[in-house]
């Protein structure tokens, strides 16, 4: 094993050690790689003869403890003066687990009460040193944690070296000697350790104003991926993404992400999917106290939310306007007949309307009339309280006839769908330039007569389609902006999906890229060149701007030479 390194970092000049240091413990051969666990037992371990050489009390604080008040340090500082070697001196002092479910992980069933590893800790103890020394005999290396003792008790959802450190003194072969250290280990609200649950925290302290610091990873989780993961650990007892579990999983989480269902629904969505595994796991009257979204009528289902429904071919706009449409306690089901499977908002009980190769883009008298009769008494469009449109917005059409407020948020043409002989794709989709005519007609009245009623928003994501509709139809469309930030666009279970981090973004090179706006209706343009990019008038006035700065701007097509945008 590497010996112990302390590397200097914003240095003073000071002898006294009191710069920044940055600490690493170092790490086996090359051959041999820790696993998460024995990392983290690993670094734990050895930090107490590296720190206690310069200090009497250290505090770990993973990357997801964060203060929820000032002065976190000073309350720390002050409750560090009762960590220490003597008789009735603590040698750590921490957080029980407080997840607001006290069922996840089995909690309650396993009676855990064991101290998270975000904690204060006395530095040169010898009867601390010869307790984690017991532990990590008692608790050997084997399996998960083959390289390093201590760092599992090996047992379901006791994974850690605080588990071990806890359920070694709580173990009847140790009664004896742990009834004599017992009172070295104290519990406080100084730290919460709330696992993953999500948490407010202007309500957290409120509630305990002693509570300076909370230990939960779901500041790097997105809401959904949260309330997931907390009902698998709580009745599976799996992980989310293990092949078995992952189908199901992904549409819950596309539940929970619109807001169309809440952790108690998602658990016992689980239960009755999977029955075989309830019953090994043993919770079967927790499922029974609660209700899936089917065993609810849908007069009482989301009660108190607005409920939007969407139908878009397209899962891209919808997926961004999910955090801002929840975000303002509102649900939003999307039926995603086309490019779905990327954003997880594939269709799910949509009827009568489906891709068939685009043609459905425009659907016929039929087909509209088809769906309206499949709808009309439908309990869940009765539940719905406004209908959303993006892409195509002129899928809005087959919403008229159920008189609820209507939402168009255009994020393309407007004649998208309806007269757009300018998309080579469309032409061999069902195409009928005389039909299309008729149709674009109509669609621009009905966008003219849904204005007049003020239930009704007309709106685009940019300000070109904004000013596009006025040119068209004489409509004052409203702004509103896509927003494709946190946890947007990453496919269930890919790296990162559970994050509400966005990554981060790490230009390698100095040449700025400028792209237009996306514009389906030019590819029939391009594909038949009848117009050269270079002469297209935004082009023209942002070369002759940056020649007289000595920029130069190349077109891609200059650059390299398979730069057809065309499959």
């Amino acid at each position: 094993m590497l010996a112990p390194q302390t590397t200097g970092c914003f240095a003073n000049g000071k002898e006294d050690g009191s710069e920044l240091k940055f600490v690493h413990t170092g790490s086996v051969e090359k051959e041999d790689t820790f696993s998460h666990l024995e990392g983290a037992a690993n670094s734990f371990y050895t930090l107490f003869p590296l720190l206690e050489q310069n200090y009497n009390v250290f505090f770990i604080a993973e990357p997801d403890v964060v203060p929820v008040q000032d002065n976190w340090l000073e309350a720390l500082v002050e409750a560090s003066t009762s960590v220490n070697c003597e008789d009735d001196g603590l040698w750590q002092l921490g957080s029980a687990p407080l997840d607001i479910d006290v069922d996840v992980g089995s909690q309650r069933k396993r009676v855990d009460f064991h101290l998270n590893g975000n904690a204060l800790y006395a530095l040169g103890c010898s009867l601390y040193e010869d307790y984690k020394c017991r532990v990590q005999t008692f608790y050997a290396p084997k399996g998960e944690c083959s390289l390093v003792g201590g760092c599992s008790t090996y047992r379901t959802h006791e994974g850690g070296y605080d588990h071990a450190m806890y359920r070694f003194r709580m173990h009847p072969d140790n009664y004896e000697y742990s009834r004599n250290i017992l009172h070295h280990f104290a519990y406080t609200k100084i730290i919460q350790n709330r696992g993953e649950g999500a948490y407010d925290a202007l309500q957290l302290v409120e509630e305990s104003p002693s509570t300076f610091l909370v230990h939960s990873k779901s500041v790097f989780l997105n809401s959904a991926a949260t309330m997931l993961k907390e009902a698998f650990a709580t009745v599976i007892s799996a992980p989310v993404c293990h092949w078995y579990f992952q189908n199901s999983a992904k549409r819950i989480y596309q539940y929970l992400r619109t807001g169309e269902i809440d952790k108690g629904e998602a658990t016992k969505m689980l239960c009755n999917t999977f029955p075989i595994q309830i019953k090994l796991t043993k919770m079967q009257s927790l499922c029974s106290s609660y209700e899936a979204p089917s065993e609810q009528k849908w007069e009482d289902r989301m009660p108190g939310k607005t409920y939007l429904w969407s139908m878009d071919f397209h899962g891209g706009p919808v997926n961004c306007d999910i955090p801002v449409i929840t975000a303002a306690g509102g649900v939003i089901h999307a039926e995603i007949d086309g490019i779905c499977e990327h954003f997880g908002l594939c269709k799910d009980r949509l009827k009568v309307i489906k891709a068939n190769k685009w043609q459905e883009f425009d659907p016929t008298d039929v087909e509209i009339e088809k769906f309206k009769i499949a709808y009309e008494n439908d309990d869940e469009f009765k539940r719905v309280d406004a209908f959303i449109c993006h892409h195509p917005a002129a899928n809005c059409e087959l919403f008229l006839p159920f008189d609820k407020p209507i939402i168009i948020h255009a994020t393309t043409r407007i004649e998208f769908g309806r007269h757009d002989a300018g998309i080579d794709w469309r032409l061999g989709a069902g195409y009928e330039e005389e039909k299309a005519k008729r149709k674009w007609r109509s669609w621009i009245s009905t966008i003219m007569k849904l204005d007049k009623d003020k239930r009704n928003i007309i709106a685009a994501n940019n300000a070109y389609d904004a000013e596009y509709i006025k040119h068209f139809t004489g409509v004052d469309a409203m702004l509103l902006p896509s927003w494709c930030g946190r946890d947007v666009g990453i496919k269930f279970c890919d790296d990162g999906w559970e994050s509400s981090i966005p990554k981060e973004y790490k230009p390698t090179r100095r040449e700025v890229m400028i792209v237009p706006y996306r514009s389906n209706l030019g590819r029939s343009r391009f594909e038949k060149n009848l117009r050269n990019p270079k002469d297209h008038p935004v082009i023209k006035s942002i070369d002759s701007a940056t020649s007289e700065v000595g920029t130069q701007i190349n077109l891609i097509s200059d650059i390299y030479e398979d730069s057809n945008p065309l499959p």
